[in-house]
């Protein structure tokens, strides 16, 4: 899991922007983002200009490969079900809650992956 982390954060630090350049270029172009930075010294630029496509390329990619991961692990999670030596009522058990949560896990990932067509759709209406 910290790999995993690791991978995906690691290309968002590495090409962060120099930070005070890019506040001082985005507070020339709108003086509330200016007093917003004031009042918040915390926030981080992470991209360069106005432009975020090229910076939300890392977050499409983490929420494009997340599906195989979860799959991956639920393999790994039926595998290792089937090698114990349980009863058969302790097995469809298991099966049950196993079914549940690969159900779960299917319908969260299509209200993510519906949520995010439709918040950038209109995002990308106004670029």
């Amino acid at each position: 899991m910290i790999c995993l982390v690791a991978t995906i954060l690691t290309p968002i630090i590495l090409f962060l922007p120099d930070q005070d350049a890019q506040r001082e270029f985005i507070a020339s172009l709108d003086p509330y983002v200016a007093q917003l930075f004031v009042q918040h010294p915390d926030m981080v630029c992470f991209t360069t200009g106005t432009n975020p496509r090229k910076s939300l390329i890392v977050g499409f990619l983490a929420i494009s490969v997340a599906p195989f991961i979860g799959v991956f692990f639920l393999t790994v999670m039926r595998s290792s079900m089937r090698r114990q030596s349980w009863s058969a009522n302790t097995r469809r058990l298991q099966m049950m809650l196993f079914r549940s949560l690969v159900f779960q896990l299917i319908a969260f990932t299509l209200f993510m992956v519906i949520g995010h067509s439709k918040r950038d759709a209109s995002v990308y209406a106004y670029l």
